[in-house]
């Protein structure tokens, strides 16, 4: 794709989602003590004003208070993060504003099994679980604007990239970030994008491509319009790591993935979520087999000539050429 700093063959990223005002410090030690030492950095991407409904990210304690909590009242998560960030260890990213605004959806559920199910046993519907879902672009911008500003006061730091809740982008949201100046990771959704403002040439390549059965590379779909877009490249979620057999099997589908990215040089960009591994917020590490294998796929990464970024500098690099 192209030249990376400190000439790496491969640039490489960890964003961990859903951060907010109930995270407590210790887990995400817990978590990335071992990546921190090894020189990996992680991009958080927080949530400003968590709303608790009763959903998984939220602490049972607080399910479906419906109240509203901001993340600067929890001042030792930030002055945490604001240590880190100095450290040069962690990046601050926007995760939306409340994540989930609907308190009519039903109760997710995940169990040690690897399943997820909803309280009405109906179909799992995850972009209804967006607050933007459904929302007008003015809408959109205002909770987009508003957000940024919180973490930006927050932390002292200017925030570029946002992720958005369940990874929906709408049209209405693409024009929010378009006019807010932000970088956007998460899944490809092109009917997201106004006509005008596509890249006709870099879409055709990549639709020959699709239909002479080619694989389509995310470094392919990053500039295809004029929101910068990312696609995050393996989810290191829980309902892989829940046995042995299936813990083996995704390991080689993230190698098989990395060996891909070390071939066109690209970048390669891990999801996971802190709170995964704490079955239901408990205080230690539950999800032992899934702790096990990030520091296996870090171990792994760790042996090759990587540049162990932030999404910010990934971003800033591909977009804007600025050095580390």
């Amino acid at each position: 794709m192209c030249s990376w700093p400190y000439n790496a063959d491969v640039a490489f990223a960890i964003r961990d989602d859903d951060i907010s005002y109930f995270t407590p410090p210790k887990k995400l030690d817990l978590i990335y003590e071992n990546a921190w030492k090894r020189g990996f950095k992680v991009s958080f991407a927080v949530i400003p004003m968590h709303r608790a409904v009763n959903n998984l990210n939220v602490p049972p304690d607080f399910r479906n208070t419906q109240k509203y909590y901001p993340i600067y009242l929890n001042e030792e998560l930030v002055n945490y993060l604001k240590s880190k960030i100095s450290e040069g260890k962690v990046d601050i990213v926007q995760h939306g504003f409340c994540h989930t605004e609907n308190p009519d959806l039903p109760v997710l559920n995940f169990n040690l099994r690897g399943i997820l199910s909803a309280s009405d046993k109906k179909k799992i519907e995850l972009s209804r679980f967006s607050e933007f879902y459904g929302l007008s672009e003015k809408d959109c911008w205002k909770r987009v604007r508003k957000g940024k500003e919180i973490l930006e006061q927050s932390f002292d730091k200017k925030v570029k990239v946002f992720i958005a809740p369940q990874e929906y982008l709408s049209k209405n949201l693409w024009k929010a970030l378009r006019r807010e100046g932000l970088y956007y990771c998460g899944g490809g959704n092109f009917r997201a994008i106004p006509i005008r403002n596509i890249n006709l040439p870099r879409l055709l390549s990549n639709v020959f491509r699709y239909l002479f059965k080619k694989k389509v590379y995310p470094q392919g779909i990053c500039d295809i319009s004029d929101l910068p877009h990312l696609i995050p490249t393996y989810k290191h979620y829980w309902n892989k790591y829940i046995n042995d057999e299936s813990s083996k099997y995704w390991f080689n589908q993230f190698k098989d993935k990395f060996h891909a990215c070390l071939k066109k040089r690209s970048f390669f960009i891990l999801v996971t979520h802190y709170w995964e591994y704490f079955y239901d917020w408990q205080s230690r590490v539950t999800q032992t087999m899934q702790l096990k294998y990030l520091n296996r796929i870090l171990d792994l990464v760790n042996n090759y000539n990587v540049w162990k970024c932030t999404l910010t500098e990934l971003f800033e690099w591909i977009f804007e050429k600025v050095s580390p």
